[in-house]
Parts: structure tokens; sequence; C-alpha cells
């Protein structure tokens, strides 16, 4: 009995001692501490920040359709849309500054408000100046305008064309209206109309003409000469408009009298040299200004008073074609005197006396056939040629300048017939 105890006392410390020494052991081995993870140690790299993201695109911005004036083309039903009734114009210009679209119905002018919200479209109802009636074609297809209007939901632009979609499925497509261009200024007309020169010579300090003289001119659209007087001798040159442009084309055909004083035809030829060198032209308080080469011009004004040729007994000089005129038959003597109480011009031809009617208006001349004449033969026969030279001119006068001294007809044919005062 004795010994069992002892047994069991025995086993009962040698578990002891063991549970003991493990527990020793078990304490002697060091455990490592635990690492904080919000706590980075001072050799760690601090995690990176994310990178932000990329910004989404931003989508283009709506195609604006305001402040352009849009013509409607064609409107109805998506896929079957039907034209504008002929001849008649509707329109939209959606304004920004006040956000109304106004317009014509093709008949009668409109105005509603809208708003735009991307590609989204709201138009209230139009208000409509009704004070128009048109054939019911074009008021129907207003009406149908104006309800389309007030169903607007979204636009776009395609093919530079505004499409405007509606409920229902219809849409109205417009086209934008052409930009009118703004004419050039026009040119005034210089043409057809007596110039009297003013003043001529370097721009700034420009000479008055010599006292008792007088020089014109006239551009004669139909036959694109100048023609006037120079102070003593008629002349003529052509000469081309283009716009403000002016070209004379030399040579100056001119008669071949001699005045004097001599500053007259020193005036004359100053003249003369100037007019062959004009470039651009304006009108100005009825004023003609020719610009000249090397910055000089002539100041002309405008000749309201057509001088009078009547009642006065005119002498024949020289005849035939301008520039190459002829001068008379040796010891021969043609006249011609316009009567204005008898509307006829009378005269000799040189052998015979004659007379015919003529009417005047302004510069232009008509002689009214037939011309009488007596029956008379002279000798030698080159009088009795000149003298049906001079009639047949005669009847075929068509407009007319004053000189100094000198008449000066035009006739058909681009020929002459030169009259000085005796």
């Amino acid at each position: 009995m004795k010994k069992v105890t002892v047994i069991f006392t025995g086993i009962v410390i040698a578990l002891v001692s063991s549970v003991l020494l493990t527990s020793c052991f078990t304490l002697a081995i060091p455990q490592p501490e635990p690492t904080s993870p919000s706590v980075p140690s001072p050799a760690q790299t601090p995690p990176s920040e994310p990178e932000p993201e990329a910004p989404l695109e931003e989508t283009e911005e709506t195609t604006p359709i305001e402040d352009i004036t849009w013509v409607l083309e064609s409107y109805g039903d998506r896929g079957s849309l039907k034209p504008i009734v002929e001849d008649r114009e509707m329109t939209a210009e959606f304004k920004s500054a006040d956000n109304t679209v106004v317009g014509s119905g093709g008949c009668n002018s409109y105005f509603a408000d809208y708003g735009i919200n991307g590609n989204n479209l709201n138009i209230s109802s139009p208000i409509w100046d009704n004070t128009m009636a048109c054939f019911p074609p074009i008021m129907d297809q207003e009406q149908e305008y104006s309800d389309l209007l007030e169903t607007a939901e979204t636009f776009l632009i395609h093919n530079d064309k505004l499409i405007i979609s509606c409920s229902a499925n219809k849409e109205m497509v417009f086209t934008e209206k052409a930009t009118e261009e703004e004419p050039p200024e026009e040119a005034p007309p210089i043409e057809d109309i007596s110039w009297e020169l003013e003043a001529y010579g370097d721009k700034g300090s420009l000479n008055t003409l010599v006292e008792d003289t007088k020089i014109t001119a006239e551009f004669k659209s139909a036959d694109g000469q100048v023609v006037g007087s120079a102070g003593c001798n008629g002349y003529s040159v052509d000469y081309e408009i283009d716009g403000f442009e002016i070209i004379v084309t030399p040579p100056v055909s001119t008669t071949m009298m001699l005045c004097f004083p001599s500053p007259i035809m020193d005036q004359e030829q100053e003249y003369l040299e100037l007019l062959e060198t004009a470039e651009t032209f304006l009108v100005h308080n009825k004023k003609l200004i020719i610009s000249c080469a090397d910055n000089k011009e002539m100041v002309f004004v405008f000749n309201e008073e057509i001088p009078s040729i009547e009642d006065i007994s005119w002498e024949l000089e020289s005849y035939g074609d301008a520039g190459s005129l002829q001068s008379l038959v040796t010891d021969t003597n043609i006249t011609a005197e316009f009567r204005k109480s008898e509307g006829r011009v009378v005269g000799t031809g040189g052998c015979n006396s004659y007379f015919v009617e003529y009417e005047i208006d302004g510069y232009e001349i008509t002689i009214i056939p037939p011309l009488s004449s007596t029956m008379m033969l002279c000798f030698p026969a080159p009088i009795m040629e000149q003298e049906q030279d001079y009639f047949e001119l005669l009847k075929t006068a068509e407009s007319f300048r004053v000189g100094v001294h000198d008449l000066i007809i035009s006739c058909a044919g681009d020929k002459e017939l030169i009259f000085t005062e005796p």
C-alpha cells in the first residue's frame, strides 16, 4: 500500500516538474514586437497618391444657329418633305440678344421666344402680324409652318443646312440665306453734261482762267469722245471711263485758229496737255474734279446755261471727217443762220441760197428735211460738189458745241461742220 502511494506521488511530481520546465523554456524565447500598420517605419516609402483621373473630353459645342437668317427649304413628315410654294420666302432668325426668333411665313411676319439647351430647341407660340391676306395655298402653308415651330424639339446642322426636328416625326429643313454683298459705289454720271473749267494746275494752288475766256468739256457717251472749246479752238479726243478712272487717248484734234492775246493760247495748250494726262475723277458739290498725272487737277463746274446759236450769222470754215477737216474752195462763202422766230436755218451753200427747218433740244440739233434751195448752176464744178457735200452733212446734224468764236456741229458718221462768227 505504501509502495503504491510512493509511486503515484513520484509520477505526480514528475508531471509537475515537466510542466514547469516547459514553461521556463517558453518564457525565455523573445517574441517580436507587433508592427503597427498605420505608422510606417522610417525606412519605409510612403504609399504614392493615386493619379488623378484624366478629364473627360468636352463634347464639341453646339453649332451656332443664332443671328443667321435661315430660309425654309422644305417641311413636313420626315422622309417625305414638301417644298415651299413658289416665289414665297419663309424665314427664321434666332436673335441671341433677346432670345426671339423672327421671320416671315411667306405672307405675314412673326416673332416668338425661344430657348436652346445643347441641341434641344423650344419655341413658344409665334405671334403673327396678320395684316395681310394671301391666296389660300400660301395661308395654309403659313399655318402649317406656325404649327411646326411650336412643336420644335431638337436641331442639327448638316451639310450647311439647319434641320429642326419636331414632334410627330416631322421636321423643317432650312438653308442659310446668302448674304447680299453691298454693290460697289457707282461712279456719278459725268457724261452728256456740259462742264465749264473753273480752275486748273497744281493741287492746292490752282490757276484761274484768263479773263473773258471759257473752256468747256462734254463727255459724249454715244461716240466716246470728249468735245468742247479750249478757249480759242474747238477740240475733240477719245476717252474711256472705268468706274472712277478716266483715260483720254491722244491725239487731240482741234481747229486751227489763232487767238490774242498770247496768254489765251498758252492757257489752251496747258489745258489740252493736262486733259491728256487725266487719271481719275470725282463729283462734289456739282463740281467735276479730274485728277491728272504729277499731282495736277482740273476743276469743272456744271454749266447749266446752254449757249445760244440762234439769230447769229455763222460762216463755214471747214467740214468733213472729224480730225481731218477740209477747207472751202477758194473765194466761196457758205453761211448758216438759225432763225429762232421761224424755226428755220437759212443761208447760202456757196452757190445757191437755201432754207430748212430745225429743232434744238439742249445741245441736240435736228434738221427736218426737205432742204429747199434756188436752182443756180455755178462754175467751176468743185463749187457745186462742195455745196452738195454741205447740204448732205447739214441734214445729218446731231449736236453742237460753242467755242469762243466758233460753232461746231457734229454730224452722223463722225463728221463735223465748223462755223465761225464773223
